[in-house]
């Protein structure tokens, strides 16, 4: 399963469309060294603004995801 699929978005277009719209200031947060605590809490705004159910963990291992990502592609 990709990420975007981890978080329910792949069943849904807006919902894809709307990922689309706040992953650049996701990773953002990441490239610019964000508190580790930050990008989980900034999913969960967006996460909730989609209205999909918010999972904590999941959160946690998404902003994982994307903390590594961006050390694979800039690091």
């Amino acid at each position: 399963m990709d990420g975007l699929g981890s978080i329910g978005v792949n069943d849904s277009e807006q919902a894809r469309d709307e990922t689309r719209g706040y992953l650049p200031h996701i990773f953002r947060l990441a490239v610019d060294g964000a508190d580790p605590d930050q990008i989980p809490r900034e999913l969960m705004t967006a996460i909730d603004g989609m209205g999909l159910s918010i999972n904590e963990d999941q959160n946690l291992t998404i902003a994982t995801r994307i903390i590594e990502a961006k050390q694979g592609i800039l690091d």
